[in-house]
């Protein structure tokens, strides 16, 4: 999350990530949480089913050979 996010009065639990992989999800649940982020919900699409939140952020990752097995930690 930047800083101009925050001084625009949106609030962490506003804010929702979409991450199309689990390890995705929790690799950007954890660089949130190391970032002071915690009210920020970070799930899966399935798990955003349905539901409203004000703003989204969708997370993508670029599958290279060297890197089929992880997720890529460049988001």
């Amino acid at each position: 999350m930047c800083p101009n996010e925050l001084q625009v009065g949106v609030a962490e639990s506003d804010v929702g990530v979409i991450a199309p992989y689990r390890a995705q999800v929790k690799l950007v649940r954890e660089s949130l949480r190391c970032g002071g982020h915690c009210g920020v919900e970070v799930n899966t699409v399935d798990q955003y089913q349905g539901r409203d939140i004000s703003v989204v952020i969708i997370s993508f990752v670029k599958l290279t050979k060297s890197s089929q097995s992880t997720v890529s930690r460049s988001y």
